[in-house]
Order: C-alpha cells, then structure tokens, then sequence
C-alpha cells in the first residue's frame, strides 16, 4: 500500500525568514507560518478561533528564494512534506522533538505577489496559480 505525506498552508509569516548553511554548505531557510482556524460555537453563540504555528523549512534555491522574498507579514502558500526532528536537549539532557514542513513549493500572496518558486532545477518559475482569499 502506498502512503502519502503532502501537506498545504496557506497564512502568514510569523516572522522575518531565516537563512543558515549545514556543514555542508547547503543553504536552509526555516519560516514559521501562522494558520488561522475560525468557527461558530453553536452551545456558547460565540465565533472563536485559534491559531497553528506551523514550522517550515526550505532548501537550497527555494531556501534563497524564500529568503530575499519574504518577510514577516506575507501571505505565503505552501506545499511540502511533514516530518519529525528528534534530538536530545543540551541543557536537561532530556529527548525533544518537533513536527515541521518541508517546503517544495512556496507561493507568495501577500505583499508583492508575483508567482510560485518551485526548487525541482534550483530555478525560479512563474506561474498563474493564485489561490484567492477572502
């Protein structure tokens, strides 16, 4: 049986994205995208809500893409995968973990929207895909 792990946001950046290199010298953006979730609540008659503080990583060309493009505010959507970082605390020495996105693409929809960035060849592509939003 085959599985899938494809996951879709679309919301804004918590903050200014982050550039970094690994030791290897690949660049890696890590952004924080904010999700909002809005509904009735038909016992109290009260409309709440609640926000998803979803971390996601971008590489190589989408990494610089992701960086010189976006800033904190920006509507974005974005396509990738969900995976899970394990590692031990160096303060506590206890095991800690987070679930993260993946990004394979990121569309930009706030600010200066202007297309999809797709790191498939490293290269940035246009494309007439915009979701709307309300």
């Amino acid at each position: 049986m085959r599985c899938v792990n494809k996951t879709i946001l679309m919301g804004r950046l918590a903050k200014d994205p982050e550039l970094r290199k690994t030791k290897a010298g690949v660049d890696v953006c890590d952004f924080t995208v904010v999700v909002n979730e809005s509904w009735y609540n038909d016992t109290t008659g009260v409309q709440e809500s609640k926000a998803l503080f979803m971390p996601v990583v971008a590489w190589r060309g989408l990494a610089k893409l992701v960086r010189d493009r976006a800033i904190k505010g920006d509507i974005v959507y974005v396509e990738g995968r969900l995976g899970k970082e394990t590692w031990i605390s160096k303060a506590d020495g206890e095991k800690r973990s987070k679930i993260s996105l993946t990004a394979d693409e990121v569309v930009y929809l706030g600010r200066g929207a202007d297309g999809m960035f797709n790191d498939e060849n490293g290269t940035e592509e246009d494309d007439d895909f915009l979701p709307s939003i309300d």
